[in-house]
């Protein structure tokens, strides 16, 4: 067989060996013996691959495609040749938000494009499933409510609440083109509402229903720019050309036989975290170590890995949006889903507190920050405390309560008090009930009613605004909470084209990412609402510039 240089990097099922085999350069691309872990005889690991490969290159070892040592529309696995099966000018990876507006934008630039996902149906992505809030700055909706909001200010939200690790021009991309989401889904004819969240400095939360609804729109719209959707269908492994680093296509499974799919400018990587493994979030969120998982039973990091694989860099692994206000619903598995009680204290006037019935963070902290502050408190667990009228107005609001209950769901909750609400006519019942501190409950309320009546939180510095009702109506509710990882915050570290960079920070040719598989953009906290907007907003970014690619036809 003749020598050739192209490579697919292996997605192996064991997540630790995480260097890639290749083959030596004096023997080209052939079959190889294996020792049964891994290594194979006659290859060498891809670390070493990049110190020697400049020597191997200068003495001719290895051969390059473009010298026409392969047949044209063939390409080399492991000493077969083998022909492609098709051939498009952009792969899109994963059929989330970020992928199906990548895709649409790939589409609307002039490309053919493809849809990789593995799922059989597009409703199943952590896009889909989540409480659907986009955050955006300077859009016509704010300007209608008299909110005059800037990029800079969103800028500086997300940085402060990152603790300014964030990937400075990642946010400065994003948090410039966030308008754009907006009133490109209000000409679609989705309606919003803008909502107060904790971390923001003013109201930039826009609300238009769950992320399905968003997702309904953007099928539409790829349906009419005739953009294939291959369901079932994962990416397995990234084809690269190892001579130039250069992205050739992806290596996908479809009813079990394997398909090579060309790309003849770029393969766009949208596959989601790993907030759906739990292997993955005891692997890198040491912090959070069994954690709740919230996130789609899909993001298993899958994109990651084959990022990682391909020589892509990483970053923030360690950090995720974990999120203080979950409940476990099958304990099997450790899955659960989250309340938004933050809003029924930051926003309605109930209070945080611990196991021991006291309080222990300012109530307007962001969700996510919360979570962190209960790393040092009893059981991790929060408790938000509230009565009957900041309940009911809690209730009435267009939000659902719980992201992916009903309303109907969580008031039956409140009657059985099954997994995180209980409610009870005196505060020592409630005490009861919650497992809380009953002495220390009564003295926390009071001090707390007295501190509202005054007009001023000695403890906690609470805002004005907020500090308004007192909590005296019967019944009284507390719903509890605990660590759940909704979103990851690391991934492949990419530039402000989208393009994933190597452990150089060099661009990998023909590579591209969006979504929650890029690492960098929130930091080491995250603020609700930034990832579905960024995977909207980076999304269409990365697929427009992935058209732009030189064709390598």
């Amino acid at each position: 067989m003749k020598k050739s240089n192209t490579i697919i990097t292996n997605h192996s099922k064991s997540e630790d060996q995480m260097d890639q085999r290749m083959p030596k350069g004096s023997k080209g691309i052939e079959e190889s013996k294996s020792f049964g872990d891994g290594t194979q005889e006659g290859s060498i690991t891809r670390r070493q691959f990049v110190v020697g490969a400049g020597t191997a290159l200068a003495g001719g070892a290895i051969g390059i495609v473009g010298g026409s040592l392969l047949p044209s529309g063939d390409v080399a696995i492991a000493g077969t040749t083998k022909k492609w099966n098709k051939e498009t000018d952009v792969i899109v990876v994963g059929g989330g938000a970020a992928g199906i507006f990548g895709a649409l934008s790939a589409s609307e630039a002039g490309d053919q494009v493809l849809l990789l996902e593995k799922e059989p149906i597009p409703y199943l992505s952590s896009s889909a499933i989540c409480g659907g809030s986009v955050a955006a700055a300077r859009t016509s909706v704010q300007k209608e409510a008299g909110i005059e909001d800037r990029p800079g200010l969103f800028y500086k939200d997300i940085m402060e609440e990152g603790e300014y690790t964030n990937d400075k021009n990642l946010v400065k991309v994003f948090t410039e083109n966030s308008w754009k989401t907006i009133e490109w889904f209000r000409k679609k004819g989705l309606k919003f509402v803008l909502r107060a969240y904790p971390g923001f400095s003013l109201d930039r939360l826009h609300y238009a229903g769950t992320g399905r609804q968003f997702v309904d729109i953007l099928l539409k719209e790829i349906k009419a720019k005739n953009v294939p959707i291959y369901y079932e269908t994962p990416a397995k492994r990234i084809v690269i050309e190892y001579s130039t680093g250069r992205v050739l296509g992806i290596e996908a499974e479809k009813a079990g036989k394997k398909i090579l799919i060309k790309a003849r400018k770029a393969v766009l990587i949208t596959t989601g975290g790993f907030g759906g493994n739990k292997d993955m979030i005891d692997r890198f969120l040491i912090p959070f170590k069994g954690a709740i998982v919230g996130s789609s039973p899909g993001a298993t990091g899958t994109g990651l890995l084959m990022g990682m694989k391909a020589t892509g860099s990483v970053t923030h692994l360690s950090y995720g949006a974990v999120y203080a206000y979950g409940f476990v619903t099958k304990p099997d598995t450790r899955r659960g889903l989250m309340h938004r009680g933050y809003d029924l204290a930051s926003v309605f006037g109930g209070i945080l507190i611990n196991k021991n019935g006291k309080r222990f963070v300012k109530e307007e902290t962001s969700p996510t920050s919360v979570a962190w502050a209960l790393t040092s408190q009893p059981e991790h667990t929060v408790y938000v405390i509230s009565d009957r009228v900041m309940w009911e107005e809690f209730m009435a609001r267009p939000v659902f309560p719980v992201i992916g209950w009903t309303k109907e769901q969580v008031l039956e909750e409140a009657e059985k008090e099954k997994y995180f609400i209980n409610k009870a006519d005196t505060l020592e019942e409630l005490a009861r009930k919650a497992g809380l501190n009953q002495k220390d409950l009564k003295k926390t309320i009071s001090n707390y009613n007295s501190y509202v009546a005054k007009g001023h939180d000695p403890e906690f510095g609470r805002d004005k605004k907020h500090l308004r009702k007192k909590i005296v109506a019967p019944p009284f509710y507390s719903l509890k909470g605990l660590p759940i990882v909704m979103v990851t915050c690391g991934g492949l570290k990419v530039n402000e084209r989208l393009q994933v960079l190597d452990p150089y920070l060099v661009p990998i040719p023909g590579l591209y990412a969006a979504g929650e598989v890029v690492g960098g953009l929130h930091g080491t906290r995250y603020i609700g609402g930034d990832g579905f907007a960024a995977a909207l907003c980076l999304g269409r970014i990365a697929g427009k510039n992935a058209a732009s690619e030189k064709s390598e036809a």
